[in-house]
């Protein structure tokens, strides 16, 4: 018999397109961004993204310094069997700080894991496997135990503008903010209104300043949500790079995050005004849109 060999070409899948680049091209625009929001999971476009069985952290001064402790819980971040992390402690930690806490678990493996407290919000997005399990705040030299969060409250700088005439310190229930509109349920839309606060809180919180391509600055806490022009809801912290709704002098503009930097704790106004997104900036005449729902 006679054996005959075919050698058959096969076009690799590439990013640029298979199937005649078809199927790419209706899922992914030219820099492989979705162009369809609803391919995003809706625990990440609309829900709660990780929930835990409990409140995790809590602090106490055991002598010369502070001890942070962890205790065990499960995070459910989209199914219903969640990753479960050990107990831990951080020690040798200075009174009355406010400490993130995080620990690196790129598998979501769980277990027993490395927790570590840092006061830098930047760092909790310098690595893609990094879990944030909350802030909390060490008491003082001899006050009693304190209890953590299960993230921060989105707040702006007191400093900052929310209009002209108006900072955030100066906030009272019925001020008119700038609201971005949503679409589809996000805020992602190109047109702003005024509507009316419901009330403010004040606390002092880790922050960061961002500034846009066309010159807008923000300080706000680090957990502060923001929407892309892609419609991706993130903390402020995972910003950079993205383009965020602004309004400059007036005119509403999708402008580039090209520069986010810590700035420490700071005295900040949260805003309540029911999950809405709201302008605010170094300057009243150029605002950046964040929400005051929380990640």
């Amino acid at each position: 018999f006679v054996k005959i060999m075919m050698l058959v070409h096969i076009k690799p899948i590439s990013h640029e397109g298979d199937l005649n680049g078809h199927l790419t091209n209706l899922i992914f625009d030219g820099v492989g961004r979705f162009k369809d929001l609803y391919r995003i999971p809706m625990t990440n476009q609309m829900g709660t993204t990780a929930s835990r069985t409990v409140n995790p952290l809590s602090a106490a001064d055991v002598g010369a310094t502070a001890t942070i402790s962890i205790a065990s819980h499960t995070v459910y971040n989209g199914d219903a069997t969640g990753t479960t992390y050990n107990a831990g402690s951080i020690t040798g930690l200075s009174f009355s700080t406010q400490y993130l806490v995080y620990a690196d678990d790129p598998t979501y493996a769980g277990g027993a894991v490395t927790y570590v407290a840092t006061t830098s919000g930047v760092v909790m997005a310098q690595n893609l496997g990094r879990y944030y399990v909350g802030s909390i705040t060490t008491p003082a030299d001899g006050a009693p135990p304190a209890d953590g969060g299960g993230g921060i409250f989105e707040c702006i700088d007191v400093e900052m503008w929310l209009r002209e005439g108006l900072q955030a310190r100066d906030l009272v229930a019925g001020d008119n903010l700038d609201i971005l509109e949503e679409i589809d349920g996000i805020a992602n839309g190109e047109n702003y209104s005024p509507a009316p606060m419901h009330s403010v809180d004040f606390s002092e919180q880790s922050c960061v300043e961002i500034i846009t391509s066309g010159g807008a600055k923000l300080i706000t806490s680090i957990s502060t949500p923001v929407t892309s022009r892609e419609g991706i809801l993130m903390p402020v912290t995972e910003c950079l790079g993205f383009y965020l709704p602004t309004v400059i002098d007036g005119t509403f503009e999708w402008q580039e995050v090209i520069s986010l930097e810590p700035v420490g704790i700071r005295p900040v106004a949260h805003v309540h005004i029911g999950g809405r997104t709201f302008a605010a900036g170094s300057e009243a005449r150029a605002r950046i849109f964040t929400h005051n729902l929380k990640l």
